[in-house]
């Protein structure tokens, strides 16, 4: 599948690969495929985050979390996250890694994602890279963890909410055991701070 992209995501992904390995994705890939209008585009890389802010030295480079490696930059108005490679350890608090480790390729990095219609990755090079089934979950219209439901929840349990929001948003259904899942750790939620929720519950209302 080939995607029209603007000429700035084109530049980005560019730039990337020219000096690493770069990659759109999320639920950009997802919008797309969905012939829907993406509401932003994130990328993820192998670039380290030093020489990061050095190749986009000249739009406007924040640090808006250096701790996940992820860079903002600012391109004709808009503004673009970049992010390390990496993978997320142990849970803490439901909400927050124990440990983050930078890892080397798409793959490591999507298998930390939520659900598997936000579990997909594009480059020019490499076509969509979909190891979870997302492409045919979004044929079905289902929402279905990444690998253990259980273990999803367990180490973010505002993903809860967030499967409602793809429903809301998307008219999808919950894939069964996502559901089941979702029943039995109901009660991970009061782990979240209630500005979070507030925050989720915004977007599903809206």
């Amino acid at each position: 599948m080939q995607f029209n992209f603007s000429d700035d995501i084109k530049f980005i992904m560019q730039k990337l690969n020219a000096n690493g390995s770069g990659f759109l994705v999320g639920g950009a890939i997802r919008d797309l495929i969905l012939r829907r209008d993406p509401g932003d585009y994130d990328f993820a890389t192998d670039i380290e985050y030093s020489t990061l802010k050095a190749i986009f030295s000249d739009y406007s480079p924040k640090e808006v979390g250096a701790h996940f490696g992820i860079l903002m930059i600012h391109l004709n108005g808009v503004d673009y996250e970049i992010a390390k490679f990496r993978r997320e350890t142990g849970v803490y608090n439901s909400r927050y890694p124990k440990e983050i480790k930078f890892v080397k390729t798409i793959e490591e990095d999507l298998s930390r994602r939520d659900f598997t219609i936000n579990s997909l990755a594009y480059n020019e090079e490499t076509g969509i890279v979909d190891l979870y089934g997302g492409r045919q979950d979004i044929r079905r219209k289902v929402i279905r963890f990444v690998g253990k439901p259980k273990l999803r929840i367990e180490e973010d349990a505002l993903r809860i909410l967030r499967a409602f929001r793809f429903i809301s948003k998307l008219g999808f259904i919950l894939d069964k055991k996502t559901a089941e899942a979702i029943h039995e750790k109901r009660k991970f939620l009061n782990k979240i701070s209630k500005e979070r929720i507030f925050d989720e519950l915004s977007k599903i209302l809206l």
